[in-house]
């Protein structure tokens, strides 16, 4: 049985770019986290219909958000989407947890709550935040062949209770990427041999490496 909390983000790409580095979110110490990115195919529909491109572990001491250096370089082209899902866990008495990492703020009915509490005691909140989260963009999962869009998940449990009064923001899953063209310009990547999938290029002068994953 798959009983493990999974987060996803999906991206597409711009320009023709590099992905060297992805960032998660952790809130308690010593936690796992699993970092999967896929090329998504045209008809995906879910976050893990793709090709499987790195998949990296690291575990962290402290809480808090965290840069994650992949396997290898990563060539991905205009107009490719990716989606980077995280896995977390964290050791407990018995066995490990796993956690579901998101953030929030305090909304504008909430602001308003808060002023009206606390009318009596002149406290009083200015600023509040606004969050934007469109359908496509984040998925959650509670068994690996489930995935719920983010945005159906905040409809339903920010009704609840104190949840309405917060503000919640896609999943604080990033990908770092740098365009192609300055990586190009950097190292000497003109030598490109064959790789499983695609092909590598190798900088003679610093062994830098990029791959190129097709998916074919």
């Amino acid at each position: 049985m798959h009983n493990e909390k999974e987060g996803d983000n999906v991206f597409e790409m711009e320009d023709d770019s590099v992905l060297e580095y992805v960032a998660a979110m952790t809130g308690d110490m010593d936690a796992t986290v699993t970092a999967k990115i896929f090329m998504l195919n045209e008809d995906a529909e879910k976050p893990t219909d793709g090709v499987l491109l790195d998949s990296v572990t690291e575990t962290f001491n402290f809480a808090g958000y965290h840069r994650i250096k992949l396997n290898d370089n990563l060539v991905l082209r205009k107009g490719t989407c990716i989606s980077i899902v995280i896995s977390e866990n964290v050791p407990v008495e018995g066995g490990v947890k796993y956690a579901l990492v998101n953030s929030s703020s305090l909304n504008k009915a909430g602001a308003k709550a808060f002023n009206e509490i606390h009318e009596s005691d002149g406290m009083s909140i200015m600023r509040y935040a606004k969050a934007v989260v469109n359908p496509g963009e984040s998925y959650i999962s509670f068994d690996i062949e489930k995935w719920t869009d983010w945005t159906d998940a905040i409809a339903v449990f920010a009704k609840k209770e104190s949840n309405q009064y917060m503000a919640y923001d896609n999943l604080p899953i990033k990908a770092y990427l740098y365009p192609l063209e300055e990586v190009e310009n950097v190292h000497d990547l003109s030598d490109k041999i064959p790789a499983v999938g695609g092909q590598a290029a190798v900088c003679p002068e610093d062994g830098y490496i990029l791959l190129e994953i097709t998916g074919e």
